[in-house]
């Protein structure tokens, strides 16, 4: 053990920068990897809440008076939201998984 304290003690300053990485990133990689896909889940979770609202398909033939009405904007406009999300974050992930390959 003293002979590694020796040798730390001996490293220029960028050395020992570079030293501290090593140890510090892989950390912060696996709190990563914990978040991302905890996030991906609780934007799926919600993602079934408001389809399982009662968003379902739109009606196929509605008067057009009727057809804003029917259409539930908001909840479909926070599903798009959500799926963007969702779709952003895999998209990272295998951007992450073609560097590391």
């Amino acid at each position: 053990m003293m002979e590694l304290v020796d040798r730390v003690a001996a490293l220029q300053t960028s050395e020992k920068i570079v030293l501290h990485l090593a140890f510090v990133l892989p950390t912060c990689h696996r709190s990563c990897f914990q978040v991302v896909p905890a996030t991906v889940m609780e934007l799926v979770d919600r993602v079934v809440a408001l389809q399982a609202g009662g968003l379902g398909p739109p009606a196929g033939r509605l008067p057009a008076a009727e057809l804003k009405a029917h259409a539930r904007l908001p909840a479909r406009a926070e599903v798009a939201a959500l799926t963007r999300r969702i779709a952003a974050l895999a998209q990272g992930i295998l951007a992450m998984e073609r560097r590391g390959a």
